[in-house]
């Protein structure tokens, strides 16, 4: 298995934003009140920053293989492959878009929703925020979905998996977590 990515340091970064995020999801299990609420909301943007970044690489990634045929950030042979999974050209785009622009785009939103409930966590259209930003989370783990199943069976040479793409995989399911939990925080009155 090669594992040449876990000693790239913007891997690690990544990483350590996935787990920073969770952390903050499972500590806000233990607190109350406006406590909770903080703690979920700074737990979705970590989220979402975590998965802005990653995608972000992914297009880099992109970038370079559509460029030079290759990328220095990820390794291009056996079952942990990013350059196999995002430089297959059957699958490496949606409508001409690249994954990567389009997962910034879609953290973005998510990011841009929770962060005006940031913001100010008592406005009116704070429960239409939130429900929005579950109901984007549910079209974004569709995505997540397809793109394990095109890894996994579609790329060439299948199986691969892309460390990255796994680490925007993971931030997605972590927000559509923190989303469910903040819905259900708003709806107990415990806000």
């Amino acid at each position: 298995m090669n594992t040449d990515y876990l000693s790239e340091p913007i891997f690690l970064v990544l990483l350590a934003g996935l787990l920073s995020s969770s952390y903050l999801s499972i500590n806000a299990k233990n607190q109350t009140g406006s406590e909770r609420t903080n703690t979920l909301v700074t737990s979705a943007l970590a989220f979402s920053l975590t998965g802005i970044l990653t995608s972000a690489v992914t297009y880099a990634i992109y970038n370079s293989m559509i460029s030079k045929g290759y990328s220095s950030l990820c390794s291009s042979n056996g079952f942990i492959s990013c350059a196999d999974v995002i430089g297959d050209p059957s699958f490496n785009t949606l409508l001409s878009l690249p994954w990567g622009l389009i997962g910034i785009s879609g953290f973005g939103l998510l990011l841009y929703l929770v962060l005006s409930i940031r913001m100010d966590p008592h406005a009116r259209w704070v429960s239409n925020h939130l429900d929005y930003s579950w109901y984007a989370s549910i079209v974004g783990m569709i995505i997540v979905g397809f793109l394990i199943i095109v890894e996994l069976v579609f790329v060439d040479g299948a199986p691969h998996i892309c460390a990255y793409c796994t680490v925007a995989h993971l931030s997605m399911i972590g927000f559509l977590v923190s989303a469910h939990n903040l819905r259900e925080h708003k709806a107990n009155d415990d806000w």
